[in-house]
């Protein structure tokens, strides 16, 4: 009996009873629960089909049992026992329900940039996002804590993976220095200062209820002379309260009454900036730092407070109400705190920046399409139709190409054919994406179907076009098409043309593909009538350039652009989107505020091309000199 008894114990281990009490977190939870049944399953190596199905209804315990008797065709096996109860206890998904989710997630006070990006990976389960990581990625940059990390992100246009390992690293640095800071014994008293939070104003700082604020940054000098042989006396005379020093000039502090500072409106000799002498140059390596607190906060929007009563201030005018402001000469900004804006009578109207990018999110999710118009291939029905036969697909690759298929078949650039004749089929290359060996590129070789297709001729902008439109410009955006030519929905009576054959059937494009010989001009023809009437926008296939004289009006410019993006449904790849830079490459050449020079890559690649030894190959040479001409 007690070897029996061990036996049972063996094939019937020990697990939980699912319990149904919160209705809205029942398929999540009944999801986790059949995973980890089948997990159980593996370690104990119960393989039988009817001893799963039979512990699946065993463990479960009699409430799911009640529900399961009223099914139907529950079948004999263990797989239609587990759709049967998946189905019940989860059904359908709400997408945008799950989007909201998504896009409400912030990163928690105490949560590092891994558990939130985990958490986020989570969230998108049931999101159905084209591009998961894109959308991940977005989700951080509006979600995290450190808007140094965001900044830098946009500036640099890190990617998903780079963004993860840079907080990782900074992380682990503040981490460290923590914990090294704590075994410091010492810690320097001179001219101490503590961080505070950037108020939010970015008006002057100031204060008309007599409280002395400064928020200094951390290069702010000492108030002491820095000629040879003084420092010496400055510090006795510190400690004895003998008047300050000048930190413009040198001279005494402050300076007789009615008198102006020397230093004001001449030219420093070691920097050549204005308003301060040659030795009091915090440029020239002779002039002493304050001793700042250090910074344990990861983001760089930090102003610092120090700790002297007796700084430069000067009397602002607000309206009708005079208040007082201390000078720093070395802040970027100007700060007032939110105590003195509320204290103000006439409180100036503060504007929130605009963000060009972050209020169009969709703009860089999935594979738009262009509305109010589609492609219309002209077909020449003289021509006789090839039906080519299928060409056979290495077995390590087949999976890898039922994927891109479902793929495709999900963002409805392709169709199944069913019950149509199918007079033209193409077979289908499928190559290594050489930057990423695990993925491919599935090619549909349409030479013989382009016989019958004729091709449209529509005007493409040369570089000489390109150059007279960008004279005078200074800033610059390059927004990159995602996936371009899928974006353009292909006419109902022009896809049969299309058709191709792979090992799991017949396809058919129900977009623009890009192995038709007549794609590049529809293409470019669709998307310039597409931003046609805006100024200072041009394309070159799926690359779309904003420019302007100046700031101002390059922001104008892009804000309208994006917004016929939007307007037209066209989605952009953000990974190779430029915004506001002074300095970028186009069509082959690199443009910027000085003029237009050929791209450095281009000259180096037909430096290093071989020298052409037979008529062709000097024939094939000409359009890529043409590029650096």
């Amino acid at each position: 009996m007690a070897a029996d008894g061990a036996n049972l114990q063996l094939y019937t281990p020990p697990f939980p009873e699912f319990v149904i009490d919160d209705i809205t977190t029942v398929g999540p939870r009944w999801e986790k629960y059949v995973k980890s049944l089948e997990r159980l399953f593996v370690a104990f190596g119960v393989d039988d089909d009817k001893r799963q199905r039979a512990l699946l209804l065993y463990y479960c315990g009699d409430p799911v049992n009640e529900i399961f008797e009223t099914f139907t065709d529950t079948g004999e096996d263990y797989k239609t026992a587990k759709d049967k109860l998946t189905a019940h206890f989860a059904p359908k998904r709400n997408k945008d329900y799950h989007r909201c989710l998504f896009g409400d997630a912030k990163q928690y006070a105490s949560e590092g940039i891994v558990d939130f990006h985990t958490r986020l990976q989570q969230l998108t389960l049931y999101c159905e996002f084209a591009d998961k990581d894109s959308s991940i990625k977005t989700q951080i940059l509006r979600g995290c804590k450190s808007a140094g990390l965001r900044r830098k992100a946009l500036r640099d246009s890190l990617s998903l993976t780079q963004i993860i390992e840079k907080k990782k690293a900074r992380e682990l640095a503040d981490t460290q220095a923590t914990e090294m800071e704590k075994s410091t014994s010492t810690q320097s008293q001179v001219n101490y200062a503590g961080h505070k939070k950037k108020p939010g104003s970015g008006m002057a700082s100031g204060s008309n209820s007599g409280k002395k604020r400064s928020y200094m940054q951390q290069r702010y000098r000492k108030n002491t002379a820095h000629n040879p042989g003084t420092d010496a006396k400055a510090k006795s005379a510190g400690k004895s309260g003998a008047q300050k020093s000048c930190f413009h000039c040198g001279g005494s502090w402050p300076h007789p009454r009615g008198t102006q500072c020397p230093a004001s409106g001449k030219r420093c000799n070691s920097c050549k900036k204005l308003n301060h002498f040659a030795r009091c140059c915090n440029q020239s390596g002779q002039v002493n730092m304050n001793v700042v607190e250090p910074n344990l906060s990861s983001d760089d929007d930090y102003v610092f407070g120090l700790n002297n009563k007796d700084l430069p201030s000067v009397e602002v005018m607000f309206g009708s109400q005079q208040c007082t402001a201390y000078i720093d000469s070395c802040a970027g900004v100007n700060v007032m705190s939110p105590t003195d804006y509320d204290s103000l009578v006439d409180k100036p109207d503060l504007q929130k920046p605009k963000s060009l990018c972050f209020h169009m999110e969709d703009r860089f999710e999935g594979i738009g399409k262009l509305k109010g118009t589609q492609a219309k291939l002209h077909i020449d029905d003289s021509v006789v139709p090839v039906a080519q036969p299928h060409r056979r697909i290495p077995f390590h690759t087949r999976k890898k190409v039922e994927a891109e298929v479902k793929k495709l078949q999900d963002l409805d650039i392709i169709e199944p054919v069913k019950g149509d004749p199918t007079p033209w089929i193409s077979p289908i290359h499928v190559v290594n994406k050489p930057k990423n060996p695990d993925q491919i590129r599935m090619c549909v070789d349409m030479r013989m179907a382009n016989k019958a297709i004729a091709r449209e001729r529509h005007l493409t902008p040369t570089i000489d076009d390109i150059l007279a439109s960008l004279n005078g410009a200074t800033v610059f955006s390059k927004l990159d098409l995602n996936a371009g030519y899928h974006q353009i929905e292909l006419a109902e009576e022009s896809r049969h043309i299309t058709v191709f054959s792979t090992h799991v059937g017949l396809f058919r494009f129900k977009r623009l593909s890009f192995g038709i010989n007549s794609a590049a001009e529809i293409f470019q023809n669709h998307i310039q009538s597409a931003l046609g009437g805006l100024d200072g926008v041009l394309n070159m296939s799926d690359d779309i350039l904003v420019y302007g004289c100046n700031q101002q009006e390059h922001d104008a410019r892009l804000e309208a652009c994006l917004q016929r993006i939007s307007d037209r449904n066209l989605t952009l790849n953000r990974n190779k989107c430029q915004f506001s830079v002074r300095t970028i490459e186009f069509f082959g050449h690199v443009f910027s505020e000085h003029g237009v020079s050929p791209d450095p890559k281009k000259v180096e690649a037909l430096k290093s091309a071989e020298r052409p030894k037979t008529r062709e190959e000097v024939s094939s040479l000409f359009p890529v000199g043409s590029v650096c001409i």
